[in-house]
C-alpha cells in the first residue's frame, strides 16, 4: 500500500524509542539514578540491536506451527540486551529497591515491544513464508480454462491431421 506499512512500522519504532526513553529517565530521575537522558537514548537504541537480530531469524527461520523458535530468540538475544541494560543501571544506581524499580521499567517495556513487533506484523511474516514455498505461482482460473481449451483444441488438430 505505497508504503503504510514500512512507515508505519519506522513510526512505532522511533516513538518507542523516544517514548520509552522519556519513561526511563524519569523512572531513574525519580529514583535518583545517575544517568543522562543521552545515555538513556544510546542504551535503548543499541538494544534495539536485539529486537533486529530476533525478528530477522524468526522470519527467515519460520515455523508457522508454534512460535517456540521465536521465544527462544527472545529469551535469549532479547533477555541478553536487557541484561546488558540492567548492567549499566547497576552501575549508576545506588539503592537496592531503586535499581530494581528502573531495571523492572527496562526489562518489561524492552521484552513487551519485542512481543508486540513480533505479533503485529506476524501475519506479514506468514504471507512470505507461504509465498517462499510455493515455488510455482498458480495460474488463474480463466488462464487455466484457456490454457486448457487450447490442449484440447491443439489434440483434435493433432488426431485429425493423423486421420487425414
Amino acid at each position: 500500500e505505497e508504503g503504510t506499512l514500512m512507515g508505519s512500522a519506522f513510526g512505532v519504532c522511533f516513538m518507542y524509542w523516544l517514548g520509552v526513553s522519556s519513561i526511563i529517565w524519569f523512572v531513574a530521575y525519580v529514583c535518583n539514578v545517575r544517568i543522562a537522558f543521552l545515555q538513556i537514548l544510546s542504551m535503548m537504541g543499541y538494544a534495539l540491536f536485539g529486537h533486529c537480530v530476533v525478528l530477522f531469524l524468526g522470519t527467515v527461520i519460520h515455523t508457522s506451527h508454534d512460535h517456540m523458535f521465536f521465544y527462544f530468540l527472545w529469551a535469549t538475544v532479547g533477555g541478553l540486551s536487557t541484561l546488558r541494560m540492567a548492567g549499566i543501571i547497576l552501575s549508576r544506581a545506588r539503592g537496592k529497591t531503586e535499581r530494581l524499580i528502573v531495571i523492572g521499567t527496562i526489562a518489561t517495556f524492552h521484552l513487551l515491544f519485542l512481543l508486540y513487533l513480533h505479533f503485529a506484523y506476524h501475519t506479514i511474516v506468514e504471507e512470505i513464508s507461504y509465498a517462499l514455498q510455493d515455488s510455482i505461482v498458480p495460474l488463474p482460473a480463466a488462464q487455466q480454462d484457456v490454457q486448457q481449451f487450447s490442449d484440447v483444441a491443439a489434440e483434435n488438430m493433432v488426431s485429425q491431421k493423423q486421420e487425414d
